[in-house]
């Protein structure tokens, strides 16, 4: 599907058809106006912009049900995760007049930083990545149509590396005092790891689009709500969807999706559901203290801010990495350091993941930084 309003696709195909007829558009355009234009302007034409990423990205899980949550939204009442709402960094940026951009969208809500030098969907960590695999950056770099054309690569990886690490491996059990309650070896072998996929990601950009600039970014403080991630509906008319639309359009494979946050659609009147704020079930587990409320304890920022911390100081030293594996100096590359940015809870959807007035707030920093190349 390429989204022509929007001016975006999620199909590579498409995306190379409608890159293939734009070119033919300015050729004829540029030829019967040869004797007024002497030379196509770059600035006529909507830069090309490819995003991989994770649910900064594609909150909440709009690369698998944006068309069908537009139906959706006026049946059951299910909200955000249709064509046209504005839930995350890059439905903003595509919707912002300014950038005005030619997008291709690559990104999963659950990716991990090796998805960003995949040859293919390995399957595993994006959200039903094994029944429905989203398109890799290789993918699209390695087909000529995209790669000589285009102009920005916005990448965000690495918080869900980060904190699946840190719950698995890095929390320790509570000792009275969050410095001593961490391995702090295993968040920076972690952010180390997370910065080689980077690498890896500029490698491909070098190989096949070496005129592109890549941007991405660090994350925002996350320590200003522990609630879970909130799927909000209204479930009157769920017993509609089930009989009719889902047999109508086959659309049983979008339970999938919707089960991974926490929907079951064979419940009936539920009005939001919270699905569990993971990082800080483990912070109960381990006898940290406790949240008062939503709030998060001092205890638990503390350690959050670490780990951010960590990562985006590993992020930072990505050109000198770049320079000892590549034996050159790293051009056209930004890192937008966002960690003080919406730093109060009317930005946040959740303990991870900002809401619209949160994301657009990030897509400004996004837009200042390409609109400073543009």
């Amino acid at each position: 599907m390429f989204t022509s309003r929007l001016n975006y696709s999620r199909d590579i195909e498409a995306f190379c058809q409608r890159l293939l007829k734009r070119q033919r558009q300015t050729r004829t355009f540029f030829k019967t106006a040869f004797t007024v234009l002497r030379k196509p302007r770059a600035s006529t034409l909507k830069p090309v912009i490819l995003t991989e990423g994770d649910s900064w990205f594609d909150y909440p899980l709009k690369s698998l049900t944006e068309v069908m949550g537009s139906i959706l939204k006026h049946t059951i009442g299910l909200k955000n995760f249709g064509v046209g709402s504005h839930t995350n960094v890059i439905d903003h940026l595509i919707a912002d007049k300014h950038v005005n951009g030619l997008f291709l969208r690559l990104e999963r809500s659950g990716d991990t930083s090796p998805d960003l030098v995949a040859k293919v969907s390995d399957g595993q960590c994006g959200v039903a990545e094994k029944s429905m695999p989203s398109h890799t950056l290789f993918e699209a770099l390695s087909r000529k149509e995209i790669a000589e054309q285009t102009q920005f690569i916005l990448l965000s990886a690495g918080g869900n590396d980060m904190v699946n690490r840190a719950q698995r491996h890095s929390i320790l059990e509570y000792d009275g005092s969050w410095q001593s309650s961490y391995d702090p070896d295993i968040l920076q072998d972690e952010a180390d790891r997370v910065v080689s996929h980077y690498i890896g990601a500029i490698q491909l950009r070098d190989q096949y689009a070496p005129q592109a600039h890549i941007i991405t970014h660090s994350y925002c403080y996350a320590t200003h709500t522990s609630k879970g991630s909130p799927i909000q509906f209204d479930m009157k008319e769920v017993g509609f969807v089930k009989q009719f639309l889902f047999k109508l359009f086959n659309l049983s494979w979008l339970k999938i999706p919707l089960k991974s946050v926490g929907l079951n659609l064979s419940e009936l009147g539920e009005i939001t559901i919270d699905t569990d704020a993971h990082l800080h079930k483990v912070f109960d587990k381990k006898g940290w203290p406790e949240n008062q409320g939503e709030s998060v304890h001092p205890e638990r920022q503390a350690f959050i801010k670490v780990l951010l911390d960590a990562l985006y100081d590993a992020m930072y030293d990505i050109p000198q990495r770049y320079h000892e594996v590549c034996g050159e100096g790293l051009e056209r590359f930004d890192l937008l350091d966002i960690r003080e940015e919406c730093q109060d809870a009317r930005y946040w959807a959740d303990y991870i993941h900002l809401n619209p007035l949160g994301y657009q707030r990030i897509k400004d920093c996004f837009k200042d930084k390409l609109l400073e190349y543009l």
